[in-house]
């Protein structure tokens, strides 16, 4: 049998184990800084250019890595910015390519309360970089009783049909009103609208409400707050409607693809804790009447956790890991958070800032491209793409316990990012005052090896000079990716590869064989 030899110890070839299945890692990567009050990132339908929309009114380019200087459209003139006012979203029509329309929400300047306008313009027949601004025509107007509340989200469905969601109107005083329950109002409704069949739109025959008099046509769902972002899922049409509490609640509600006319409650209901029904027009369902769509997650609405940024369901393909994931945030947290639901049940419920490098505090939207790849909006004017990141290291193949009666273990500080180069090795609980050596290895093992279990199999790599362990049994050493045996040769530690990290160290009271091992480390690198 063939041998290697580790600090003048023969190591026998072993059997190769396949490691477990290891979770993927996100990182970002900064896109653009620079812009004002990013709220809204779209793409048109096979275009790689990202349009960011500005609070204050104008929609940005940003192609080829670059933030084109001149907008594709200052609104500036027409929006009333402030701190719950301004430009809300924009959105392209699926035939962009063929009648190049870009919509966009707004709260209109001239108006006391600023009523929220869904306009359209037309791309420039000589510049794609650019809209007609003779081309503006409005839609559809939304008066409110404050300047508060709008909305403005928009998605174009499976359908074909424009779905445009406002808000309550009102704001910070729970809706006293009921806006969102009155069903001769657009204010706290999703409305669905066929902006091909007729200008400035037509209402399609299977609205919900088409044929009752008693409510408008255009309305698709009720009983909304503030559905500051929702989507439809790509793959199937779900829809995720992420709604921004009052004090209590923060709520994330879903609807199975081609479901119509639910109420969510407000502001009878916010989340699942009762407001009650003051305000409200004609008879009224009470607190937690079945009626009422529950949402599926709720947050407690704090200073601190003080409103919900719904997100987008992961379809892109740069990151297969996140097939089916749901991303969202906290705009005061900074918080990014991930899950499925399957119609019934939440998975996977999983915060990702650790993995993403920081907290993205004052986090106003996600953004999608027509890749389908998630990006980050942040009110100090950043935005950063998702990508893929390092995945955590773990641990595998127990290790024994020593002559003082612990088991070493192995672990890692920094990042396995080889440009970041700033990765350390870690152990603890060896034997202390003994020399000791970190090796590693590009395949996973367990065989039974002097008191321990040798974690690794093919060509080892000895990190030197050895170690001393200090008074606690404690070890360290920085990796260097730029010097031997990291930087070159057979060792050579690359993105993308996997490879496999241990400790070696004397215990000569432990047993026969006088040394031991740690546990084993999975570090798989990234750029």
């Amino acid at each position: 049998m063939k041998t290697r030899t580790l600090a003048g110890l023969s190591l026998a070839a072993v059997v190769l184990f396949a490691p477990d299945a290891r979770p993927q890692g996100l990182g970002t990567e900064l896109v653009a800084s620079g812009l004002s009050d990013p709220l809204d990132l779209r793409s048109p339908p096979g275009d790689a250019r990202l349009f960011v929309a500005e609070q204050t009114g104008a929609v940005r380019i940003i192609e080829n890595g670059a933030l084109l200087p001149t907008p594709y459209y200052d609104a500036s003139g027409l929006v009333a910015f402030g701190n719950f006012t301004g430009l809300r979203a924009i959105q392209f029509h699926p035939n962009y390519a063929g009648n190049g329309y870009m919509y966009f929400v707004y709260d209109e300047v001239e108006q006391l309360f600023g009523d929220v306008v869904l306009a359209r313009v037309t791309v420039s027949a000589g510049d794609p970089n650019t809209a007609d601004p003779s081309s503006y025509v409005e839609l559809l107007r939304v008066t409110q009783t404050e300047a508060w509340h709008g909305g403005g989200c928009m998605n174009f469905g499976p359908d074909g049909y424009l779905y445009v969601a406002f808000g309550d109107g009102y704001g910070h005083g729970f809706d006293p009103l009921c806006h969102s329950q009155d069903p001769n109002l657009f204010l706290g409704k999703m409305l669905r609208l066929d902006v091909d069949g007729a200008f400035p739109y037509a209402v399609p025959a299977d609205n919900p409400f088409v044929g009752n008099p008693a409510v408008r046509d255009e309305i698709w769902h009720l009983g909304l707050r503030h559905p500051w972002r929702w989507c439809f899922d790509e793959a199937n049409g779900d829809m995720w409607i992420a709604d921004v509490g009052q004090v209590t609640q923060e709520e994330l509600n879903y609807v199975p693809a081609g479901t119509s006319g639910l109420n969510f409650g407000w502001k009878v209901m916010e989340g699942t804790h009762c407001i009650g029904t003051s305000g409200c027009p004609g008879p009224q369902a009470g607190c937690g009447d079945p009626s009422y769509t529950d949402p599926i997650l709720t947050q407690g609405t704090t200073t601190v956790n003080c409103s919900i940024a719904g997100g987008f369901v992961y379809r892109g393909s740069a990151l297969p890991a996140e097939q089916g994931n749901y991303f969202f945030g906290g705009y005061c947290t900074g918080d990014v958070w991930s899950m499925k639901y399957d119609g019934s049940t939440i998975t996977d419920f999983t915060e990702r800032n650790t993995e993403l490098g920081q907290f993205f505090f004052f986090l106003t939207a996600f953004g999608i491209d027509d890749e389908g790849e998630i990006y980050i909006l942040l009110q100090t004017g950043e935005v950063y793409k998702i990508v893929e990141g390092c995945a955590p290291p773990t641990n595998y193949c127990p290790a024994n316990t020593n002559s003082v009666g612990t088991a070493a273990s192995i672990s890692m500080t920094g990042t396995s990012s080889i440009s970041n180069n700033d990765m350390g090795l870690v152990c603890v609980d060896a034997v202390p005052g003994k020399p000791g050596l970190f090796f590693y290895g590009p395949n996973q093992a367990s065989l039974p090896l002097g008191e321990g279990n040798l974690c690794i199999s093919g060509s080892i790599w000895r990190l030197q000079p050895p170690i001393v362990t200090d008074a606690q049994g404690g070890a360290a050493r920085a990796m260097d990716f730029t010097q031997p045996p990291a930087n070159a040769g057979g060792g050579a530690i690359l993105a993308g590869s996997d490879w496999y990290f241990q400790f070696w160290y004397r215990d000569p009271p432990g047993g026969t064989a006088g040394f031991n091992l740690s546990d084993g480390l999975c570090v798989s690198f990234c750029p």
